[in-house]
């Protein structure tokens, strides 16, 4: 399956709708590096239908939202008016310069090019701010046992290092399966930069 065929199909069954919001367990981790995040912009990238969005500003950022398909920025606009959410591609985020505190992104960087998504990230992030993103290494399709994603961590460093990241923290490889829009387990890291 390629890889937008998985994102129409996951579109489709409300396969982000039906996840748990990992807002609070990311803040944690994120207050481990920034004792006080509260009132710090905060850009999700690949926000989906803005529920993290919400909720980070549940948590006291000023959180926005970007994601590559128009009809999820229309429903995340309904649901969460106050918040602002734009329609754009995580390779060419339409931002300028240094523009966030924080970048933050989940299961959303094997849908991209890494090679032009991360050094977007790296720019819109401010001096001194941090990126908290996930990374899959392998993503497997459990009702055909094939691979349907890999890439190496070492891959993703070397391209945060060569945009002058300092990584500060790459967490153990994490699981998780879900069922929609195919049964398929993530392999991950939570990185932190």
């Amino acid at each position: 399956m390629e890889t937008r065929d998985y994102l129409d199909q996951a579109d489709k069954s409300k396969h982000w709708e039906q996840r748990n919001s990992p807002a609070l367990e990311y803040l944690k981790i994120l207050k481990h590096y920034d004792k006080n995040p509260e009132g710090k912009t905060l850009l999700d990238v690949g926000c989906a239908e803005g529920v993290e969005v919400n909720e980070f500003r549940k948590l006291g950022l000023k959180a926005d939202g970007i994601d590559a398909k128009e009809n999820f920025i229309v429903n995340a606009q309904k649901k969460f008016p106050e918040a602002n959410f734009v329609v754009g591609s995580a390779e060419k985020l339409p931002f300028v310069d240094q523009s966030y505190d924080i970048i933050f992104s989940i299961n959303t960087l094997f849908y991209t090019d890494i090679e032009k998504s991360l050094p977007e990230f790296c720019r819109v992030l401010k001096k001194g701010g941090r990126g908290i993103i996930s990374f899959d290494t392998e993503i497997i399709n459990l009702d055909e046992n094939t691979v349907f994603h890999s890439d190496s961590v070492e891959h993703m460093k070397k391209i945060l290092e060569k945009e002058g990241a300092e990584i500060e923290g790459i967490g153990e490889v994490e699981e998780r399966t879900d069922e929609n829009p195919f049964r398929h387990k993530h392999t991950f890291h939570k990185v932190i930069f």
